[in-house]
């Protein structure tokens, strides 16, 4: 969800032509569709994950000048020994937001994708303003 919303921000803030935004899990299954229910949070703010195939970390080409944001502090931990910049999405919530972290809804119900959808928004002007910081 998170990749499918932040390609719709860049867009929108006109960062599209130097960022690109791509999904990977640290623990997914390779080549699965999105939930019905991310489709439909992610759908109810103009995104579409109609394409969305799951990908592991394994299966992407990494390169020193990317920037890897986790969802977790577990996903930032993990991501630690990629050769990027790694940031735990809560680092960009508005300040006094907790947790600072994104809570996965997998196997969850649609409200579920949809708190998670909205912690994601909520780290985008945060987000999109370091980026613009990078040059």
């Amino acid at each position: 969800m998170a990749a499918a919303l932040f390609r719709a921000e860049l867009d929108r803030v006109g960062l599209s032509e130097k960022f690109h935004a791509e999904s990977f899990g640290l623990g997914a299954a390779y080549g699965e569709p999105a939930t019905e229910n991310a489709r439909m949070a992610v759908k109810e703010n103009g995104g579409d994950l109609s394409a969305h195939r799951s990908r592991r970390a394994s299966d992407v080409a990494l390169n020193a000048n990317d920037i890897f944001i986790g969802m977790t502090p577990g996903h930032v931990h993990a991501l630690k020994t990629l050769p990027a910049q790694v940031f735990c999405i809560g680092e960009f919530f508005p300040k006094n937001t907790f947790p600072r972290e994104v809570p996965d809804p997998f196997g969850g119900n649609a409200d579920d994708y949809r708190t998670a959808r909205d912690a994601i928004l909520s780290a985008f002007p945060r987000l999109t303003a370091f980026l613009k910081t990078l040059g």
